[in-house]
């Protein structure tokens, strides 16, 4: 363990100031935007690097996500899922319900 100097450092353990960690918004991590960072987490947990040690281990992480993209993306889904819902909406839900001819 190193030992500090005080005549070169003074008082640092008493006067040194540690970021303060930044306050986890709802509305941030909601939709797209929590669920890509739901997946960056997941992809560092895998190489060792657990949330906690993400969010106070002074990480910067920079991802290669475009955010045209994600929301052309978003867009698509969201347009798929109105179609899917409108196409099924015709049927009778759930599908055991329906009547059979016998």
């Amino acid at each position: 363990m190193a030992i500090v100097d005080p005549a070169k450092y003074g008082q640092l353990d008493k006067t040194a100031k540690f970021p303060k960690l930044a306050k986890l918004d709802k509305e941030t991590l909601k939709g797209i935007n929590g669920y890509m960072v739901d997946i960056v987490q997941r992809e560092l947990e895998q190489r060792g690097i657990s949330r906690e040690s993400l969010r106070s281990g002074g990480f910067r992480v920079t991802t290669p996500f475009d955010k045209k993209l994600m929301q052309t993306a978003k867009k698509a889904v969201e347009s798929n899922l109105a179609t899917s819902m409108t196409s099924t909406s015709a049927r009778t839900w759930p599908p055991w319900t329906r009547a059979t001819a016998g």
